[in-house]
């Protein structure tokens, strides 16, 4: 029993996976294709049921191919799922590579989102390549579908890495340097490696072993060039510090526009370091930076700052009393605006700055009554936020409607009836304000 429920549990887990890979792919598709003006494949997604059959489909699949492979319980069983997802995604790059000249290769990779994009296609395909012809030839995909598929993989792979390395190279000559573009330049590096080393191979009869080979000799390359990160030859920040202090010196960047607190504080002490020249009086560039530097010292240049302070409670309340319109007109509810809940003054003063009634009105009236049968008025204020009305007063307040008690069945066009006079004060156990079928009143009144 239990060797039986460990089965199941491994295929639908493994199927699960397949799909959630067959998903992620379709999506890296389709917004690739969108890249060169197809959106095929997004439309179809906006067809009612085909998400849910192309869901059950693609888990239908994989639970047969796992199915099959019942009896391994190992990681073959995935190599196996993610080796059908090859030719799909080789059809859907061979149609990227053949529509993005014709739209304009500048225009189509000028930013660093598109580059991503197709560098993300690169290692799909590079990945799925790996995966058909596996350790070797003895385990890799015999199927005629597969192997021509992994022959294309490979080609792509060499022709989406130099496009998303020239998206990067277009980005930096606008901009410079920074840690990402460095990030993402050194992986379009790797990734043309592998495309270079994969095209060349397939000029050999054993070009599934070459393959193999080069993804070994990529591997020690990928490590070396993970350690190079960790000394200062392939220090990011330095490289990205020194090319906007550069394109400074060489005006292609004002004063203003070079970001002084990213490269010193977003960018360690590589970029402190690289801003330390210009801070003696002797430098060439000395006295165009002096007030910007003075400003970084201060703080000034700070983007986390907040651009402006939160108005004080008492800030706030003085709004409130401009703005809000009081019925019976000549009443003063100055004071008993003050006994409000202070969340419920922000919460009134900002509806009343955000919303307005039909009439153009702000979206907010006070209404004064002794609505609890003392001497002493209240003040009922009923308010719009953009989806309901409500009512505050200082010891709560109900709503309602013609048939139920909710917020929701009233609009700010009650607001405007009571700006226009056309509201009773009713009795209740106190008094009630009565708009139309609408009815409102203290908490304590009603009780």
């Amino acid at each position: 029993l239990f060797s039986r429920a460990w089965e199941i549990v491994v295929r639908y887990v493994a199927a699960g996976l397949f799909t959630g890979v067959f998903w992620g792919l379709y999506l890296l598709s389709g917004a690739i294709l969108e890249l060169v003006g197809i959106e095929i494949l997004s439309d179809f997604l906006e067809i009612d049921p085909v998400p849910l059959v192309l869901t059950g489909g693609v888990l239908g699949l994989g639970l047969a191919v796992v199915f099959e492979l019942r009896h391994l319980i190992s990681p073959k069983i995935v190599l196996r799922l993610l080796r059908l997802l090859l030719p799909p995604l080789a059809v859907v790059s061979i149609i990227f590579a053949l529509v993005a000249p014709v739209r304009g290769l500048s225009d189509l990779l000028g930013s660093l989102s598109a580059g991503a994009t197709v560098m993300a296609m690169a290692i799909a395909l590079i990945t799925l390549v790996t995966v058909t012809l596996d350790r070797n030839d003895d385990e890799a995909a015999r199927a005629k579908a597969l192997t021509l598929s992994a022959k294309a993989g490979a080609v792509l792979a060499l022709l989406l890495a130099a496009l998303s390395l020239w998206a990067i190279t277009l980005r930096v000559g606008q901009y410079g340097w920074t840690p990402n573009r460095v990030l993402a330049a050194t992986t379009g590096v790797v990734l043309l490696g592998y495309g270079l080393f994969y095209t060349a191979a397939l000029l050999r009869p054993a070009w599934q072993a070459a393959i193999r080979r080069a993804n070994v000799v990529m591997a020690l390359a990928t490590l070396a060039i993970a350690a190079l990160w960790l000394t200062p030859v392939l220090n990011a920040e330095r490289l990205s510090a020194h090319s906007q202090l550069a394109r400074f010196e060489a005006g292609k960047l004002d004063a203003e526009a070079l970001d002084l607190w990213r490269i010193s504080e977003d960018w360690g002490k590589p970029g402190q370091r690289a801003l330390t020249p210009y801070r003696a009086a002797d430098h060439p560039m000395h006295d165009a930076l002096a007030d910007r530097i003075a400003a970084l010292d201060a703080g000034k240049l700070d983007p986390y700052q907040p651009a402006q302070t939160v108005p004080t409670l008492d800030e706030v309340g003085g709004l409130l009393k401009t703005v809000l319109a009081i019925r019976p007109e000549g009443r003063d509810a100055n004071a008993l605006i003050n006994r409000l809940p202070d969340y419920q003054i922000r919460q009134i003063q900002s509806d009343c700055a955000a919303f307005t009634t039909p009439s153009g009105a702000p979206a907010c009236v006070g209404v004064v009554a002794d609505f609890h049968g003392t001497p002493e008025d209240e003040l009922l204020v009923v308010h719009w936020n953009g989806s309901a009305l409500r009512v505050t007063s200082t010891h709560g307040a109900y709503i309602d409607g013609p048939n139920e008690m909710s917020t929701e069945t009233a609009g700010p066009d009650v607001i405007d009836a009571i700006l226009n006079g056309d509201f009773d004060l009713v009795p209740a156990r106190g008094l009630e304000l009565k708009v139309g079928d609408v009815h409102a009143a203290p908490m304590h009144a009603r009780e």
